[in-house]
């Protein structure tokens, strides 16, 4: 199978562009010189990748074989695939061409993006590889072959954001809004300070201040809110079997499959307005991520962007067994911690302010750091207050966090390892933090943070013992 040849001239002008920019920059009338060479070189060297990329399946596997001056072939085991994304941005639209990347658990090996197929050609391939994955999990394709084709055609609604996309929208922009307009006014009052000569000037300085601030961190608000719309724009989930497929994008469309066996933990995220007005997002992290793929880019998918806590909740007892009866708190000894590192933080932010104002700035100025001595008490207990932990019957439950408050659950069988670690400033209050690895992203792997030590011990073989029990 090939590429489609739409992609010769996709990637020529993508080639070609990046390169002429560059030249007219650099040099605009070498740039024009250069023009029909660098077009020509560009053109045939994307026909030489065009040619000698080919793709296919054989023995259940798909098989890539590529390269212009070097050859490369690469075998990726059906079994080893996590999901499968087509992606279209406008100008692959406009095209009518589309990108499969395919995710695998990890391993260079283990990877590809078949960059371009035709927009038919991309779902013929898609199809393919998902049944390739229930032949592969069937026990016998005499009995159940048939059944097999029979669940990858039929598919039921999971969710669809419909009216909930404005509201979506505001509320994931808030918490961002909300600390841009705490920088710029903290910012303003500071500039209002050193400008100020009298206290009259100091509120008029002020008040300037803070409506920039408020007007600027607005903008970007809007921005964010309309980058957000258009993202999730007819955003909706159907469920063919086992297999979550999803699709989203008013500009950049965006669709996948999400195997529920893949699934190494849910996430529930719920920032600090989302939870004022019930409402929750409800994510799902499988163990492969592409190399090739954004920098920002995760194994973390978002089945239900936003609905009722409710329904969040019962949506992922269905996919991950989630039976929360009560959680944990931390222990006493973490609040005490927290409310002596704020204080500390606001004794440092006080001292900070103080040299400013001897080398000028309005005495005024200390009355910022001043109100975090006030709200210690209540931040710390906040923050507290959110953090905790369940063990289930065949899950761990992890919540953290209060402006925006991430719930983990992770089935036992998923541990990869169990690691309690303590940093210089908890040994000193005889507190340790309880890691969960599993083969998702290690960067936002489950804690238990701030145990008293020995509970963290506990609660870590605790763990191994339930880990054990699931496999055995």
């Amino acid at each position: 199978m090939k590429l489609s040849k739409k992609s010769i001239a996709f990637n020529t002008l993508q080639t070609f562009g990046a390169i002429f920019l560059f030249l007219i920059i650099i040099n605009p009338i070498v740039g024009l010189l250069l023009f029909l060479p660098v077009l020509a070189i560009s053109g045939a060297y994307q026909y030489l990748y065009w040619k000698n990329y080919n793709f296919y399946f054989e023995d259940g596997d798909l098989k890539i074989e590529s390269g212009v001056i070097t050859k490369n072939k690469l075998d990726i085991p059906v079994r080893r695939i996590q999901d499968i994304d087509v992606k279209r941005s406008l100008l692959q639209r406009i095209f009518s061409i589309a990108q499969v990347n395919i995710k695998t658990a990890g391993g260079d090996v283990s990877k590809a993006s078949l960059k371009y197929l035709d927009e038919d050609q991309a779902e013929e391939v898609r199809e393919e590889l998902r049944n390739l994955k229930n032949r592969r999990e069937q026990p016998s394709e005499a009995e159940e072959g048939s059944q097999t084709e029979k669940v990858s055609d039929t598919s039921e609604k999971f969710y669809e954001i419909g009216d909930s996309l404005l509201t979506y929208s505001v509320l994931s922009g808030s918490q961002g809004a909300v600390f841009l307009a705490m920088i710029f006014v903290v910012a303003g009052l500071g500039a209002s300070a050193f400008f100020a000569t009298n206290a009259l000037q100091m509120i008029g300085y002020s008040i300037a201040a803070l409506t920039a601030a408020l007007m600027l961190s607005g903008l970007m608000f809007l921005a964010g809110v309309i980058s957000k719309y258009m993202s999730y724009y007819d955003f909706h989930v159907d469920r063919r079997g086992d297999v979550f497929e999803y699709e989203r994008g008013m500009i950049n469309k965006e669709g996948g499959s999400l195997p529920e066996e893949k699934i190494q933990k849910l996430e529930i995220t719920e920032n600090f307005l989302m939870r004022y007005f019930g409402y929750a997002t409800l994510k799902a992290e499988t163990a492969g991520v592409m190399e090739t793929e954004e920098l920002d880019s995760t194994s973390t998918k978002v089945l239900i962007p936003l609905d009722k806590r409710e329904e969040v909740y019962r949506h992922a007892r269905e996919i991950g067994e989630l039976n929360i009866d009560e959680m944990n708190d931390i222990g006493p000894m973490a609040r005490k911690r927290y409310y002596r590192r704020y204080l500390a933080v606001s004794a440092v932010l006080l001292a900070g302010t103080i040299g400013l104002v001897f080398a000028g700035f309005h005495p005024g100025l200390v009355f910022v750091p001043m109100t975090g001595f006030l709200l210690a008490r209540k931040a710390s207990d906040l923050k507290w207050a959110n953090l905790g932990y369940s063990m289930g019957e065949s899950n761990i439950i992890v919540m953290r966090g209060f402006w925006n408050r991430t719930t983990y659950t992770v089935p036992y069988f998923r541990f990869q390892n169990l690691e309690v670690s303590e940093s210089v400033f908890q040994r000193r209050w005889g507190v340790a933090t309880v890691t969960v690895d599993t083969a998702g992203n290690k960067i936002i792997n489950p804690q238990i943070v701030d145990l008293e030590k020995n509970q963290a011990f506990e609660v870590r073989d605790d763990l191994f013992e339930r880990f054990k029990d699931s496999i055995y």
